[in-house]
Formats: structure tokens, C-alpha cells, sequence
């Protein structure tokens, strides 16, 4: 057979348009079957990132102080830190609703400041401004006031953990525009008009820890 369709041209080349043709139709079939897979699979990956909502956590810069001779000089300026915690939640483009809810806590596992004035003058003073832009005036066990013009918690000599947001909830009515929930934490040590070399050396320092669960007792 080979034989005849080597001396036949004719034979010859219908059997190179039959292997042609073959190819293509094979070609053709293969593609068909991964454009389909492919685009299966685009659609599952899309359909999923279309259900899922974004709610992510910024922990903010962390907030440590210790005085020294250099930054707490007589009559200077008060030595000030803030941090940014912030929470936010874009809703999935399928409901376009999202509900969440958050615990915000500073943790002081390090505190050696003391007070340096007999009728225990605040120096380290905690100011929080909630996620409305409103101060926290109430945290159970800390006494709020003002010192020197800084108004907010005098944390002088405290260590423990403080709970900023207690179960509080964020909500999204959007899958393009993003909700944002942001605190600002502020630690001041007042430069006061006495002699506060005894905090020279003296270090607070802090985590914050922002959680979908409440922390454990």
C-alpha cells in the first residue's frame, strides 16, 4: 500500500491532506477541551474571590517610651508616641453586605517608670481616640484627668492589659469601597518642672492586639 502511494502523486497527496486534516481536527478537539478547562477554572476563581470579604487587621506602630537625659531635658518637650491600630472590611460582590466583629487590647507587659514627686503627679498619661474620632474617657481601674494640658489615663506606673474595643462591630455595604475603623493611641510622658532623673533609664513597652476572639482571662 505504502509503495503504491509513493508512486501514486494523487495517492500521495490525499494521504498528506488526511494526516493534515487529522491534526487539525485533533489540534482543534485539545484546544477546545482546555479553553473549557481553563475557563472552568477562571470561573471557580472568580466566583470565590466574589464571596469572600476582605476584613484585615493594621496593628499600628509599636508604642514604647524610655526617658533619657537627651529626649526629657529641663524645661523641653514632652516625650510623646502614637500608633494607628486600624480594622477594615470590604464586603464580597455577590451579597455586597459584610458584618464583623473586633477586640482591640494594649498589652503593657513592661513598665519600670515610677512617680518621682511625693503626691504621685501623673507622668505617663494614655490618650485613645475610638474609631469615631471620639476620646475614651472611662477604662475600668484608671483614673482620667489632665496634667500639664495632656488630658487621658495616667498609666505611670501600670503594667497589665487594657481593652480598647470590647465585641465592637464593623459593617460594609460595598465590594469596592472599604470601611475603615481607626484608633489612635497616644502615650505622653510629661516633662514636669521637678527633677525626674530617677525614670532616666526607665522603659514601658507595649503590644496591641487586635482580635476576632476576646482574649482569655
Amino acid at each position: 500500500m505504502m509503495k503504491r502511494i509513493k508512486k501514486n502523486k494523487l495517492l500521495r497527496y490525499m494521504a498528506i491532506a488526511i494526516v493534515a486534516l487529522t491534526l487539525a481536527l485533533v489540534a482543534r478537539i485539545t484546544h477546545a477541551y482546555l479553553t473549557l478547562d481553563i475557563n472552568e477554572m477562571m470561573s471557580k476563581v472568580n466566583l470565590k474571590s466574589d464571596i469572600v470579604d476582605e476584613f484585615k487587621f493594621i496593628q499600628g506602630d509599636p508604642l514604647n517610651l524610655e526617658a533619657t537625659p537627651s529626649n526629657l531635658e529641663e524645661n523641653g518637650e514632652n516625650l510623646t508616641v502614637i500608633s494607628k491600630p486600624t480594622i477594615t472590611l470590604k464586603a464580597n460582590g455577590t451579597t455586597n453586605e459584610a458584618k464583623y466583629n473586633y477586640y482591640i487590647y494594649l498589652e503593657i507587659p513592661t513598665n519600670t517608670f515610677t512617680y518621682t514627686t511625693e503626691n504621685q503627679t501623673p507622668e505617663i498619661i494614655l490618650n485613645i481616640t475610638d474609631a469615631n474620632g471620639n476620646p475614651m474617657t472611662n477604662i475600668t481601674g484608671l483614673d482620667y484627668g489632665t496634667t500639664n494640658g495632656v488630658t487621658g489615663f495616667d498609666i505611670t506606673s501600670y503594667s497589665g492589659t487594657i481593652t480598647i474595643a470590647d465585641n465592637l462591630e464593623i459593617l460594609s455595604n460595598s465590594s469596592t469601597e472599604t470601611t475603615i475603623h481607626e484608633y489612635t493611641i497616644t502615650l505622653t510622658y510629661l516633662n514636669l518642672d521637678v527633677d525626674q532623673s530617677a525614670n532616666y533609664g526607665k522603659k514601658l513597652n507595649t503590644n496591641i492586639v487586635i482580635s476576632k476572639n476576646a482574649k482569655a482571662e
